[in-house]
């Protein structure tokens, strides 16, 4: 019922997605902090923002009829609540990556995979909006090189900065 409401609709979505991190977190023993609830509630909001907009694109005027609250979004809308979230995303991992990881991981360079973020993002709107792809993100991920090599490299940058200096002491001792 909830999914039919404009707005809660994706906010359902994103929610789901924080229940699955934090029922994650417990299945592995590993706390899952407020800070990566928030991050992965607003990429969620992202991707179901993006994926609504092109629903909406796609269907035109049978979009009511394929899903309820498409009847009440327009673009101009989902287009302004797309600008915010992806500007709240970017700020909530650039405050993630510094204070909390820092504190967790014990690197002090975890902003360095903040490009990496950014270029994902933006890298996705542009496949949504020039493409016409973002109705399906796994999709999306899997067709484009240059959005998994950022991935490729912000995972590669994390696994440097965590195990880089375990590594060399090793190769040095």
């Amino acid at each position: 019922m909830l999914k039919r409401i404009v707005i809660v609709d994706v906010i359902v979505i994103a929610v789901g997605f924080v229940l699955r991190a934090y029922i994650g977190g417990f299945a592995i023993g590993v706390e899952v902090s407020a800070w990566l609830g928030l991050v992965t509630f607003l990429l969620a909001l992202f991707l179901a923002l993006v994926r609504r907009r092109q629903e909406l694109l796609a269907l035109s005027a049978s979009a009511a009829t394929h899903r309820r609250a498409l009847a009440d979004h327009t673009r101009e809308l989902l287009d302004q609540m797309i600008g915010r979230v992806t500007a709240a995303t970017l700020v909530a991992c650039m405050i993630y990556s510094v204070p909390d990881v820092t504190e967790r991981l014990g690197t002090r360079w975890a902003h360095f995979t903040i490009p990496f973020v950014v270029f994902g993002m933006f890298r996705y709107l542009y496949l949504a909006e020039h493409t016409d792809q973002g109705e399906d993100p796994a999709r999306v991920l899997l067709g484009d090189l240059p959005l998994q090599l950022a991935i490729v490299l912000w995972i590669g940058t994390y696994l440097v900065l965590l195990y880089g200096p375990q590594v060399l002491a090793a190769l040095r001792g």
